[in-house]
């Protein structure tokens, strides 16, 4: 998904002179190479001349080198020397009206070194009207005090413009009430946000190619049932709610029952709905809640300081193994474990249709590396903002 960020962050990459395409190849050395051309969008794919581009090399998460240059006055690019290595992924950068824009990861082959891909870039809106999110994906963990909640969003422009907002911000995202330690999730340090009254307000560009955006926050319950409350803000396409506390179950009366998510054997329910309109308000019932920490506290002070130390040092104990066992254990660089990702969902799907693989089976695997695949391409943002 592409990504888009301010000015501000780019002006360091291209600090210094800004060198001409057909002479910036230093630093990176090879056979590979990747040409192409930046074109508008909003005007039909018109071409771009003049316009700063940058191709970065990364290893894992690790930003190993860059080369600046200029599009022609036919809107080309090319980039020649490029290191042909599966081991490499490359990101193509561009900024128009002070708007930056990336390409997918690129990788180079020794028996295929050369790719041709063109960027697009986009005009400026202030129109919120057509934002929308293709996929709302909200998880919910137990947590020491009550619960743990992630959030993933993939949102876009539903129209050929970047939203820019009014200024002030792009996005705002309701938080249920009593939402607290709102934190971005990995690689996303950089956005600007702000909360007030449980309302937190980005200021990012909103493109027509989309962007995802993840964020926690936490919690309190002190009891095994609760009511979780919120408004979406914007149309989803479809919403996923996933609810991973082992013997807890959830329902709403405006969502349907979802393939039940199986991790290790346990079985965790899973919400879903569709097409959902602006301002819906949505409501869940979370029931039969485990004790939380603070359960522990008060069950403690009432059976004694003994019983009350004795059930934390469990209670740490067993949360503490349930954490190290969630860990992922891959060291896989991250856009080619997205693209085995992707591989082995359309495997499954073909699995499927052959008759192969039963229903159950094959709706609750998809699901797993669904949130696989979410993760991931969360979790490879941080390479493509780590500037």
């Amino acid at each position: 998904m592409k990504r888009i960020w301010y000015i501000s962050i780019y002006l360091v990459l291209f600090a210094g002179s800004v060198v001409s395409l057909l002479h910036a190849q230093e630093g990176i050395s090879g056979s590979g190479r990747i040409t192409g051309s930046v074109v508008n969008g909003t005007k039909q794919d018109t071409i771009m001349a003049g316009i700063d581009i940058e191709v970065q090399k990364y290893s894992g998460a690790n930003l190993l080198d860059s080369v600046q240059g200029l599009t022609d006055e036919e809107g080309r690019f090319d980039f020649q020397d490029l290191e042909a290595n599966p081991n490499f992924a490359y990101y193509l950068r561009a900024v128009y009206k002070e708007i930056g824009y990336s390409s997918e990861p690129v990788v180079l082959y020794t028996d295929n070194p050369s790719r041709s891909i063109d960027l697009k870039v986009y005009e400026k809106s202030e129109d919120p009207s057509r934002v929308l999110i293709d996929n709302y994906h909200i998880i919910i963990r137990h947590g020491f005090s009550g619960l743990e909640v992630q959030e993933i969003l993939s949102v876009r422009n539903g129209v050929p413009y970047t939203y820019v907002g009014n200024g002030e911000s792009t996005l705002e995202i309701t938080l249920p009430e009593g939402a607290e330690n709102f934190s971005l999730g990995p690689g996303y340090e950089w956005l600007d946000f702000s909360i007030l009254d449980s309302i937190v307000k980005f200021s990012v560009p909103v493109g027509p190619d989309g962007d995802t955006i993840v964020y926690y926050y936490d919690l309190e319950v002190d009891k095994q049932s609760y009511g979780f409350t919120r408004k979406m803000n914007y149309p989803a396409e479809k919403l996923d709610i996933i609810l991973m506390v082992p013997g807890a179950g959830i329902r709403s009366d405006q969502l349907e029952t979802g393939q039940s998510f199986i991790v290790e054997g346990e079985p965790y329910d899973h919400l879903i709905g569709e097409n959902l309109e602006q301002d819906f308000l949505l409501d869940l019932v979370i029931e039969k809640l485990p004790v939380t920490g603070v359960n522990f506290m008060k069950a403690g002070l009432l059976a004694g300081f003994a019983f009350l130390i004795s059930a934390v040092l469990i209670f740490i104990l067993v949360f503490v193994k349930r954490n190290l066992r969630s860990e992922s254990s891959s060291n896989e660089p991250l856009p080619f474990r997205k693209e085995a990702l992707i591989k082995e969902i359309a495997d499954l799907d073909d699995d499927f249709e052959k008759g192969t693989v039963k229903e159950d089976e094959y709706r609750s695997v998809r699901e797993k590396k669904k949130i696989d695949l979410l993760e991931v391409t969360a979790s490879i943002e941080k390479r493509r903002v780590d500037l």
